[in-house]
């Protein structure tokens, strides 16, 4: 699942604010976790955090951000930009113009050329937020970076097919560290045994997975 999506499936199990099955038709809509047994995990893990506030269990998602980055995930960089860096908002609304909001297949649609030159801006939006203190903010700027690179490589080319595999495992690698290193503990993974391994099993078509990225995810997954 997305890292957006999980920023908004934990908040909702730390705040039991909201409806559980809304929360899964949001942000599972068309993926194959949009079933009942989600529901049900996160009823439990809810239940879970309610039972134990000490020691409560988080949600992750680790993956970029398709097929979604709606507005609201944007307003959580550019709204702490206008509170905390007034001075830095005119030029990071620019960067993000004609970016947000992402909806993957619409976006797909856009020339291959304007997409790689908006992956460049939200890069650059990146490193204009980089140096400021709350590391939440940075780590929601980076996935909005990392998705708008993910959906510039150009996949109907097939020797662009390593590369795409190469980043999205980079960037699911990347998350899954970045927040073992913030909130500490265990994590459990549940993916693909081509992303959770060591070595993919149709290399080179998948160069390198999560597992050969980050020592954490290899340690922690669970499949």
């Amino acid at each position: 699942m997305s890292w957006s999506a999980g920023v908004s499936i934990d908040e909702h199990l730390q705040s039991e604010k909201g409806d559980v099955r809304e929360v899964v038709a949001k942000n599972f809509v068309s993926s194959p976790w949009d079933r009942e047994e989600f529901v049900s995990l996160l009823k439990w893990m809810r239940a879970y955090n309610r039972d134990h506030p000490g020691r409560t269990v988080n949600f992750l998602g680790h993956y970029s951000g398709a097929p979604a980055v709606d507005d609201a995930f944007f307003e959580r960089v550019t709204g702490y930009v206008h509170r905390e860096h007034p001075e830095k908002l005119s030029q990071l609304t620019e960067l993000y113009s004609g970016l947000r909001p992402i909806d993957a297949f619409a976006y797909l649609n856009k020339p291959l050329a304007e997409r790689r030159q908006l992956a460049n801006k939200a890069g650059q939006a990146l490193d204009l937020v980089s140096g400021i203190s709350d590391p939440w903010v940075v780590q929601h700027a980076r996935n909005i970076a990392r998705t708008a690179e993910f959906l510039s490589v150009d996949a109907a080319d097939e020797a662009t097919v390593p590369e795409f595999m190469r980043l999205r495992d980079r960037v699911m690698a990347e998350n899954a560290g970045w927040w073992q290193r913030q909130l500490g503990g265990k994590i459990f993974t549940s993916a693909h045994d081509n992303h959770v391994g060591y070595l993919a099993a149709d290399y080179p078509v998948h160069p390198k997975t999560p597992g050969a990225f980050c020592v954490t995810f290899s340690v922690a997954a669970t499949f």
